[in-house]
């Protein structure tokens, strides 16, 4: 798999990724968080981690960084109506559309922080 000019990911890139998935649930486990709530925290980091990471070309571009805190927000903002309307079984938010959503969410973001970091003359 070629990502942003690499043909994949490196060892630290796979370490820092379980590494910050790994935080995420500890922390919202020692918060109290409510089920639903963990897997979308886990689901936003995993999802932002992997297309930062597979972007890491474009990270000396400003406005890389500005696209990715535009889009986390929108995607915070469009999260926070939708996770108490998702149905919860046993174990959470069902994973198979959590984990379907969030590589076509990971493309998207993707798609979208390339796209403007490539037509960006600012460095």
């Amino acid at each position: 798999m070629r990502l942003a000019g690499r043909k994949h990911f490196v060892v630290w890139e796979k370490i820092t990724l379980v590494g910050l998935a790994v935080a995420a649930i500890a922390i919202t486990e020692l918060m109290g968080v409510s089920q639903k709530w963990q897997d979308a925290v886990f689901y936003t980091v995993v999802v932002f981690a992997v297309a930062t990471m597979a972007l890491r070309p474009a990270w000396g571009r400003t406005v890389f960084w500005r696209t990715l805190i535009l889009v986390f927000l929108l995607h915070v903002l469009v999260l926070i109506p939708i996770v108490p309307a998702l149905p919860i079984g046993s174990i959470g938010i069902p994973k198979l559309p959590l984990v379907l959503t969030g590589l076509i969410e990971t493309l998207l973001i993707v798609v979208v922080l390339w796209h403007r970091a490539v037509r960006s003359k600012h460095y």
